[in-house]
């Protein structure tokens, strides 16, 4: 089993010897795995209070970043919007961020990247560009690549979705709200929680019964080990292999209160 999980589940076995996570008899190992994590949720949910400003992107850190349309409206009306979306997050997002996992829902979304350093987005922007006709792909920065913020490269991406979506609904004005809400990857264990929670939030909100077939979401291109730019390889080794990954996601039967969901 991977080293990850048997720290949480070791954790997990600590705490509830303690009459905080105190096990009733007959308890599951998954309630206790839950109770551990609502805890440790919490407590991010505090230090995020206490923070009074938005929290610097820096190379070499992983986030989870999730944001919902303006007044909680929708932002995603059809399958070509999901796929528009997800076809621009490249084209904004990869050069500067590694992609991990992401879920897309009808009026918010999730994302957990990794800022790549300097010396990576060259490289990375250098791979890419082979794939594009001459200066069409970040135009005339096409030969001689720059480092990008990885939060203006955010921006971008909502601005340039927002224009689509509203020259197609004939509408105008904000369509995704504010600022993007951010939130940094602590530990390893965070990072097993985070990619479980983005994968399962479609139940959460009763979209689908079966978080695993939904179709706007990381969770099949990782089984596979073939989507294009999210990193499948590296999320699946991190989790131990397939089989790991498949039975953490099924042991993260995890209900939290409004005040931690966005939506």
């Amino acid at each position: 089993m991977n080293s990850d999980l048997q720290e949480w589940r070791a954790t997990a076995s600590l705490l509830a010897e303690s009459p905080r996570f105190a096990a009733s008899p007959g308890q599951k190992n998954f309630e206790i795995v839950n109770k551990v994590s609502a805890h440790y949720f919490s407590s991010t949910r505090k230090n995020k209070r206490e923070r009074k400003k938005m929290e610097p992107l820096e190379e070499g850190n992983f986030y989870h970043i999730y944001n919902r349309g303006a007044g909680k409206a929708s932002i995603f009306f059809t399958a070509h919007d999901h796929h528009l979306f997800i076809n621009k997050y490249f084209y904004y997002l990869h050069v500067s961020s590694e992609s991990f996992a992401w879920c897309l829902l009808k009026n918010h979304f999730h994302l957990l990247l990794r800022v790549r350093t300097i010396e990576e987005q060259i490289q990375t922007f250098n791979d890419v560009k082979s794939n594009f006709p001459e200066n069409s792909f970040y135009g005339d920065h096409y030969n001689s690549p720059k480092p990008y913020k990885v939060s203006q490269q955010l921006s971008h991406l909502f601005n340039s979705y927002t224009k689509n979506i509203n020259l197609k609904t004939n509408r105008s004005g904000t369509l995704i709200e504010g600022s993007f809400k951010r939130k940094k990857i602590m530990d390893e264990v965070h990072f097993l929680h985070i990619v479980c929670y983005i994968h399962r939030n479609p139940i959460h909100h009763r979209i689908t019964d079966n978080y695993s077939e939904y179709p706007y979401s990381s969770y099949q291109h990782i089984l596979s080990n073939n989507h294009p730019f999210t990193e499948t390889g590296e999320l699946l080794n991190r989790f131990g292999g397939v089989k790991n990954y498949i039975e953490a996601h099924h042991e993260f039967k995890l209900m939290l209160g409004d005040e931690f969901y966005l939506e």
